[in-house]
This record gives structure tokens, C-alpha cells and sequence, in this order.
């Protein structure tokens, strides 16, 4: 397997030789960060909105992992009885034909290149980093980089709601990457609730998803450990 936005190619076989003939599975890293949410502490994340939506009972309803990082992807969780089955996809490569961001996809702005490369686009200079053009934002002495951030949060929301409404995922979306974190802590949330809400006839059942961000370092890694479990049955 090659990854999209790194030049590794990664050989099971290989690494299981390297390891002694041990078995190895490759997993996607949302697909582990899904199987961490039904095991989630009320501490593990943080409520974007209406905090009485984590007291909701979500267990035998689908839930959501979304990253923005390097990349942007998402996997759901599914529950089969008393277990659950997950379903990793790459929504980063949808289309995104929008004329505010010029770009072909979903990943090529809610990613680290992608808000370095709007912010450039739109006549900012000497930015090297997603958390460079999000600490500029602040305190609006840069409007180009408060502008991006403006469109990049609705962005996150929008996109968001539509993968909520696409899985079905009514119990609920957590969100975690470094982009995803930085676009959070710029304070706009009213913004990106309502990119995440206003979906026409379905408006009011968004208005009961609840939405939260992650605050556990290592999510991935942390559901990687129940990945064994699982395969291992």
C-alpha cells in the first residue's frame, strides 16, 4: 500500500518477515481512531455545542471519526448487535467544486498544504505552516489569514454535516488532526455549527447531533490497541 501524502509504501508481507513471520494487519488510522469512540472517558473529548448532547444515549447508533491533519479522512462505526462493524473511506478526495476555495477536492483545503495554500492564493505572504496562518488569524491584525480561517471553519462544519448525514451517523462526530484542532481553538464555532446544522429538511435532527473534539493525544494508536483484540478473536 502507497500513501496518499507521504512517499512510503508500506508491504505487510515485508514487515511480517522483518518481524519474524509474526501476522500483520495494515489498518487505516481512521478506522482505529472509529474504534476508539465506543470506549471514549467523558474526558477524552470536548463538546463543540449543547454539552447535554453527550448525555444522549448513542451506543446502538452510527457514530463518526473525522481527521484534518496532514490529510482529511473518516471512518464510521456501525453497531451489529452487541459489537460493531467499521467502514473507513477517503472523503478528503470528494469534490469540492466552490469557487471560494478553487481547489478540486475536500483534502486540498482541510489539510496543512491546503490552508497554506489558500492563504497564499489569496495575496498572503511568508506563512510555512497551517498553525502559522491560524495564530495570525487572531486578533484580526491579518485579514487575509482571518478571512481563511473563516471560510476553512465553515468548511469543517459543512463537510462535517454532510458526512454525518451521509453515514447516518446521529450519534454523533468526533474531530481530531491538527488542522481540526487549530480551526477549533480560533473561537468561531458559531460559524462552523451552522455550516453543520442548516441542511434544509434535515436541520432540525442536525441541531440533535452532537459534535466534539477529541482531546486524547494519540487517538489512533489508542484504537489501534482494541484492533488487536479485535482480530485477534
Amino acid at each position: 500500500m502507497t500513501l496518499t501524502n507521504a512517499a512510503w509504501t508500506v508491504n505487510g508481507d515485508v514487515v511480517s518477515r522483518a518481524l519474524g513471520g509474526a501476522p500483520v494487519v495494515i489498518v487505516n488510522d481512521l478506522a482505529a481512531v472509529a474504534m476508539l469512540l465506543p470506549r471514549l472517558e467523558p474526558q477524552d473529548s470536548v463538546p463543540l455545542w449543547r454539552p447535554e448532547l453527550w448525555r444522549t444515549p448513542s451506543g446502538a447508533q452510527n457514530r463518526i471519526a473525522i481527521n484534518a491533519g496532514t490529510g482529511f479522512g473518516a471512518a464510521a462505526i456501525i453497531p451489529v448487535g452487541e459489537d460493531f462493524a467499521v467502514v473507513a473511506g477517503e472523503p478528503g478526495h470528494m469534490a469540492l467544486a466552490d469557487p471560494v476555495f478553487g481547489v478540486a477536492t475536500v483534502e486540498d483545503a482541510l489539510s496543512g498544504a491546503g490552508v497554506v495554500r489558500l492563504y497564499t492564493a489569496r495575496g498572503g505572504t511568508g506563512a510555512a505552516s497551517a498553525a502559522e496562518v491560524i495564530a495570525r488569524a487572531g486578533g484580526g491584525a491579518d485579514p487575509v489569514a482571518s478571512g481563511v480561517v473563516d471560510d476553512l471553519v465553515r468548511l469543517l462544519g459543512r463537510v462535517t454535516g454532510d458526512l454525518v448525514l451521509a453515514t447516518g451517523a446521529w450519534g454523533g462526530a468526533w474531530l481530531t488532526g491538527s488542522v481540526a484542532h487549530g480551526l477549533l481553538a480560533a473561537g468561531r464555532l458559531s460559524l462552523m455549527r451552522e455550516a453543520f446544522e442548516v441542511k434544509g429538511a434535515m436541520t432540525a435532527r442536525m441541531r440533535h447531533v452532537p459534535v466534539h473534539r477529541l482531546t486524547l493525544a494519540d487517538p489512533a494508536l489508542l484504537g489501534l490497541s482494541h484492533a488487536v483484540a479485535r482480530l485477534s478473536r
